[in-house]
């Protein structure tokens, strides 16, 4: 977490300098970022998208690939598939677990592996 101010932290983002608060963001001559549009070419806004998009799943890997041996408590959403604290319905990945843990219980399992977002898991 930085302790940079969100506003300074977007210019960083979109290759403007800002100023202010995030909720009132203003670039240094004044105007504000809302009414800022095409300061950055679309091709540009891309591929720092894409950018960013590559390091957050190197860190996303990186956090997975931690978790491989360590047991954690999933609830079974559906056979074969479950989630932790970690990962939320419809946005994250998900934990597979064996077809025959019972759905809508809490279960302790353990990680065996990770394949981008997603976490495989036995049961303990």
């Amino acid at each position: 977490r930085s302790d940079r101010p969100a506003s300074d932290r977007l210019g960083d983002q979109i290759g403007a300098e800002c100023t202010g608060h995030a909720d009132r963001a203003e670039l240094a001559d004044g105007e504000r970022i809302g009414k800022f549009d095409g300061a950055v070419p679309e091709a540009l806004v891309r591929e720092r998208l894409s950018e960013l998009s590559e390091l957050q799943d190197a860190i996303t890997a990186r956090k997975r690939d931690e978790l491989i041996g360590n047991t954690i408590e999933v609830l079974v959403d559906a056979p074969g598939v479950g989630r932790s604290h970690r990962e939320a319905p419809e946005i994250d990945g998900i934990v597979e677990l064996p077809d025959s843990l019972t759905v809508g219980e809490f279960r302790t399992v353990r990680v065996t592996g990770a394949l981008g977002p997603d976490l495989i898991a036995e049961a303990v």
